[in-house]
């Protein structure tokens, strides 16, 4: 059986097409770019220190996510994904935004702990200094829990941002599911997640957070 196309829907179906292959090519241009920029911000010297000497920087998505050599694994969390040990990511918005300090760094402290005598690595996410660390140390997380609401909240709409001016922020959830990800960890943990605010078709306050089901459930998207 044939089907009879219209010249009109024939020139509407190119023009879809060709659009969508344009949007797709722009994406990944964009997504090159970023990668790349975030690739010359970590800093040699800083992952040259003692404390951190055996981290790992990685390349994510064979090179082409948004954190492309800009991804620092600590080494317990690089390990056990070498390994196939259970890692599990903990978000750090809580830490630096949740509560004050130090009640925040002890219940970051004994959230890690908990994961710990389960048998799992804990794996805090943030971002240092422009560059996105998953798993942090004592050090780093102290900083960021003296920090407070002085560092970065993060949403995945911020990385670039924070990544491009080396600055420090705290990951939300659908920071740190998308960071996370790109690690291969398939799990973490929150205190919560939000969506949309009461008023919030006035404060148009809508959360990233609606997304992190579609990355939690089916990964991340195919590339271009």
């Amino acid at each position: 059986m044939f089907v009879v196309v219209s010249v009109e829907a024939r020139v509407r179906l190119f023009r879809s097409v060709g659009q969508a292959r344009v949007t797709a090519a722009m994406e990944a241009r964009a997504t090159r770019r970023v990668g790349s920029l975030a690739g010359h911000l970590v800093s040699p010297k800083e992952l040259a220190s003692p404390e951190k000497s055996a981290w790992h920087t990685t390349p994510c998505d064979d090179g082409d996510s948004l954190a492309s050599g800009a991804l620092v694994l600590h080494p317990d969390v690089a390990a056990a994904l070498a390994s196939g040990t259970a890692v599990v990511a903990l978000e750090s918005t809580i830490v630096s935004h949740g509560m004050p300090y130090p009640a925040n760094l002890q219940m970051a402290r004994e959230v890690e702990a908990i994961v710990k005598a389960r048998g799992a690595v804990p794996a805090t996410i943030a971002i240092m200094d422009g560059v996105c660390m998953v798993g942090l140390g004592d050090a780093d997380l102290e900083r960021l829990a003296v920090m407070g609401t002085d560092a970065l909240k993060v949403s995945r709409r911020d990385i670039a941002v924070c990544v491009a001016t080396q600055k420090t922020g705290a990951t939300t959830v659908s920071a740190t599911a998308l960071l996370a990800a790109r690690a291969g960890i398939k799990v973490f943990v929150t205190g919560g997640i939000g969506g949309v605010h009461r008023g919030g078709e006035n404060s148009l306050d809508v959360r990233c957070v609606l997304g992190v089901s579609q990355i939690l459930t089916h990964g991340l998207p195919p590339r271009s």
